[in-house]
């Protein structure tokens, strides 16, 4: 393994290993030559490695920031990108979905969009992230993902909206069209959504109620907190993949029955 390459491929964050140690002494020709070549040709380890590596050297202050942005605008390199967005692996996922927000490109969002219905078929506990990051990038709730969402078949499916939607700084517009899907999943078949959407309905729903007496406001969020179900979607999907790089969603099911 050449020196450049293992740098890359051994690179941690910015403040331990600055960028510029690693690039200076090449073209950046050679280096985006080589981290497409790790990119599509490494274990899902170095890609994660170079996926940092990607994001710090476009994101951190260094001396060749500059022309590092002008070559992260390389199409092979989105081309990449764009394969990897739907790996074998989890972790691959939802690295390159985090890479794709970061890089601040925003006429690159498409991908994400693009994205979207791989994600939902197969991966909905990195579906969330989906969903947020592309809303970062897009400045738009895109409301009819999640409606697609909402009327999916699979319970977990469903479920993954419990952890999109919530008190999460929202304009007072979204708010209310988040009741209006967390009050519908609220009544949702499978009980383990049902639950979890209440929680969400009801912590949203007091911010968006008229300011209530301290006291009574104390008893509310008492009142509130007593909902949280024993199991979440995100409790449960972080258990469930420890250890893990791929998975089904029928083996998801499983997973989550016995825990019920």
């Amino acid at each position: 393994m050449n020196n450049l390459k293992e740098n890359i491929c051994t690179y941690l964050a910015h403040e331990i290993t600055p960028v510029e140690s690693i690039i200076n002494g090449y073209s950046l020709e050679e280096v985006f030559v080589e981290i497409e070549s790790i990119l599509q040709n490494s274990c899902p380890e170095e890609i994660s490695h170079t996926l940092g590596f990607i994001r710090d050297a476009g994101l951190y202050e260094h001396p060749f920031h500059d022309a590092f942005r002008k070559h992260i605008k390389t199409p092979s390199l989105w081309g990449t990108l764009k394969v990897l967005l739907t790996s074998s692996d989890f972790f691959i996922r939802r690295n390159t979905v985090y890479t794709i927000a970061k890089l601040c490109e925003r006429n690159r969002a498409h991908l994400l969009a693009e994205a979207f219905p791989f994600y939902l078929e197969n991966d909905p506990i990195n579906l969330p992230n989906l969903i947020k990051e592309l809303t970062w990038l897009t400045n738009d709730r895109n409301w009819s993902f999640i409606e697609q969402i909402t009327k999916a078949k699979h319970f977990a499916q469903r479920w993954s909206l419990c952890e999109l939607l919530d008190d999460d700084g929202s304009s007072i517009e979204s708010k209310y069209r988040y009741l209006d899907i967390l009050k519908h999943l609220s009544s949702d078949p499978e009980p383990l959504v049902s639950a979890e959407a209440a929680l969400r309905f009801e912590r949203i729903k007091i911010k968006t109620g008229p300011k209530l007496p301290k006291p009574e406001w104390r008893k509310e969020i008492k009142r509130i907190s007593s909902l949280e179900p024993r199991i979440t979607f995100q409790k449960t999907a972080m258990q469930f993949m420890h250890g893990k790089d791929c998975y089904t969603l029928d083996e998801f099911e499983r997973f989550v029955r016995t825990l019920t």
